[in-house]
Parts: structure tokens; C-alpha cells; sequence
């Protein structure tokens, strides 16, 4: 996610939001929470508009999304010609494909009503976030991808033992995303989208959930990686799929139960607003100084990702006055009580640090 220009009181933002499931309100709680984030013992509301996009979906297939194209292109049309005739009919669609997909909509949403969501959050000092950057590059990922692969295995260590029985002790897949760039809307700037653009999808299946994963298996779920489709048809098939009303769950077919997902296979590309809702100054803590030198945001990001105990839940990374600060949002129903929630806080810290205390044995 990059900054662009705009003249206080308002920072706009482009966010790519990658995700499996969900209604989209899981952006809307990570819009929330980056606010939160900037805007510390403000007497002040903020609002945050989501504008519709007009003509179609929020949202950009990724090529996880496609059925695998291993025939001719003919094959692939007459596929998305089934898809636009299985939409019509309203009823098979929602038994069938399902809808998960936030389409945008024109509603402003207020920081300080939480909702039934809940809210983690810990900061990484300055050798801890350097340490990570340095492994990201090395490795050619992001630090926001690098987050959450630990907050999947994080997961994976506070669910049920039981809940995993039967299945293979690790399985892990990754696959390639398309560039999104050529079909931004409106067009975004490469400089802007930066290694948001790309994506990895991974299938971590754990027989015992408890059992200590081994680093060496964490840079594989981390690692990102784009493949850009230079075909003019892919790009032309790929147009009208980001057109439809309805696109079906490729996941939901090819994906075990109880297999926890880390998956990054839609993009949704918004713009997002920061306005003050009272008053010509957002006041943070003691400070009354105007907004334009008060957002120092210098890096953020967020990723959704889920699996069959939590549900979806997002993840915001932002980087503001030199201390990075990761955020868990999630559902209320997620965790039971505060005890669950300060044990995968922990899981979390832990996994981060045997990360950057080990990489280096195991690799």
C-alpha cells in the first residue's frame, strides 16, 4: 500500500487486499484499525469512505481464481461462458459457487465502533524489523507476506489437535499470481503497487497442529512471486471475469477440510479516504498539530487470509515514526475468551522469533 498526494485533511491510500473468503468486511476492519493505528487519544472521530466502483465487482481474479488453462484458449471461453449462464440463475449460484466477495459499496464506517470484532496488536523493535526486512529481500517476498505465513502457523499451534486427524503431517503448495497493474481501475502507478501486486498461495496441512513446524517451511509459505501473462487473450478472458457478478470459489473445491489457508488469490484494489468528521485538526495524544505532519505513515499493509477454526482474519502492518506495529483482527466468535486470544499473541511473537534467531540453521 502506498500514500499518494492529497491535501490535509484527507491521506488516500491504495491498498491491495488479498484474500480467500469473506464479505469484505474484513477490509473494512483493516481501514479501521490502520486509523487506530495513526490516531492515538484523539478526541476526534475519523470516518473512512469506501466508494463504490461502478460497472462491476470490487475485485480482480487472480489466475488461482481460473480453472488451470491446460487446453486451448477455446476451452477457457466456453468455460467462462458457462460461468456467465450458471450467474443467472440466482438460486445454483448461491448453492453452488457461494458469494465471498466484497462489491464495494458507499459507506462510511466509525473507528471507535469495534463491532464484534477484536483487535491484537504488539510492535517489532527496530532490530527485529530489520532483521525480517533483510530475510524478506534475500528471500524475495514481502514483510507483509512474511506476517502472514506466522500469524497461519500461529494458528495452527492454538487449534485443536483432533480437529487435523487423518491428514498427511505437511503438505505445502504455491503457485503463481498475475500482475495486476494492466488492470487496475482506476490505473495505479507501479511505483505505488510495488510487491503488493503479487501474491502466494499456500496449503499448509498439519496432522498435529501443537507440533513446532520447522523454519525451513516457513520462507516456502512467505516466499511471493508474479507471473505476468503476455497472451492478449489470457488478458482479454481475464477482463470479462473481473466483470461478472459471480465468480466461483476455486479454492472451495480443492481444498481439504480442516486444511488451514494461507492463500492469496483475489486482489481487491481500493482507494480508501482518511477524513476528520469534526473540527479543522485531528488531535493526537497531547499533540494538536494538523494532520498533514501528524500521518507519518511511512510503509503499510494488510492481508486476510483464513482457516477452518478461525475464519477469515486480517492482518495490518504499519510502519509509522520508525516502529513497526502488527494488528490481528478477527471475529469475536473467533476466540472464546481473552485467555485464547493472549496465547496465539504469543504463538505469534514466538514464531517471528524463531524465524530470525534460526533462518540462518535451517536454510
Amino acid at each position: 500500500m502506498g500514500a499518494l498526494p492529497s491535501s490535509p485533511p484527507s491521506v488516500d491510500l491504495v491498498v491491495s487486499m488479498h484474500h480467500v473468503i469473506g464479505d469484505g468486511k474484513s477490509l473494512v476492519e483493516f481501514c479501521k484499525t490502520l486509523v487506530t493505528n495513526l490516531h492515538h487519544g484523539s478526541s476526534e472521530d475519523a470516518t473512512i469512505a469506501l466508494p463504490a466502483r461502478l460497472g462491476g465487482p470490487e475485485l480482480i481474479p487472480s489466475l488461482r481464481k481460473l480453472a488451470p488453462a491446460t487446453g486451448l484458449s477455446i476451452v477457457f471461453l466456453l468455460y467462462v461462458s458457462l460461468l456467465e449462464l450458471a450467474k443467472r440463475i440466482s438460486v445454483i449460484g448461491r448453492c453452488v459457487f457461494g458469494l465471498g466477495y466484497w462489491r464495494g459499496n458507499n459507506v462510511k464506517y466509525n473507528i471507535h465502533d469495534a463491532g464484534k470484532c477484536r483487535v491484537l496488536e504488539f510492535e517489532l523493535n527496530e532490530m527485529d524489523m530489520q532483521s525480517l526486512s533483510d530475510m524478506c529481500k534475500r528471500r524475495k517476498t514481502s514483510l507483509h507476506a512474511t506476517i502472514t505465513a506466522a500469524c497461519t502457523l500461529a494458528c495452527a499451534r492454538v487449534s485443536s489437535p483432533t480437529s487435523c486427524y487423518g491428514k498427511p503431517p505437511i503438505t505445502i503448495r504455491t503457485n503463481h499470481t498475475i500482475c495486476l497493474r494492466p488492470s487496475c481501475n482506476p490505473p495505479v502507478p507501479n511505483t505505488i503497487m510495488g510487491n503488493f501486486a503479487s501474491g502466494c498461495h499456500t496449503d499448509l496441512v498439519l496432522q498435529d497442529p501443537t507440533e513446532q513446524v520447522p523454519v525451513k517451511h516457513f520462507w516456502e509459505m512467505a516466499r511471493t512471486s508474479v507471473r505476468k501473462l503476455r497472451i492478449g487473450w489470457a488478458w482479454w478472458a481475464l477482463r470479462i471475469i473481473a466483470t461478472m457478478d459471480l465468480v466461483p470459489d476455486y479454492n472451495a473445491f480443492h481444498t481439504s477440510e480442516n486444511t488451514l489457508q494461507a492463500s492469496v488469490t483475489i486482489s481487491n484494489l481500493g482507494r480508501i479516504h482518511f477524513e476528520r468528521a469534526h473540527g479543522d485538526k485531528i488531535q493526537l495524544g497531547s499533540s494538536s498539530e494538523s494532520a498533514a505532519t501528524q500521518w507519518e505513515v511511512e510503509s503499510a499493509g494488510g492481508a486476510q487470509t483464513a482457516h477452518p477454526f478461525w475464519g477469515p482474519y486480517t492482518i495490518v502492518l504499519a510502519t509509522v515514526r520508525g516502529k513497526m506495529r502488527v494488528t490481528v483482527v478477527y471475529r469475536e466468535r473467533v476466540l472464546g475468551d481473552d485467555l485464547e486470544a493472549k496465547r496465539f499473541l504469543f504463538k505469534l511473537k514466538e514464531v517471528l522469533h524463531s524465524v530470525i534467531r534460526q533462518s540462518t540453521e535451517w536454510i
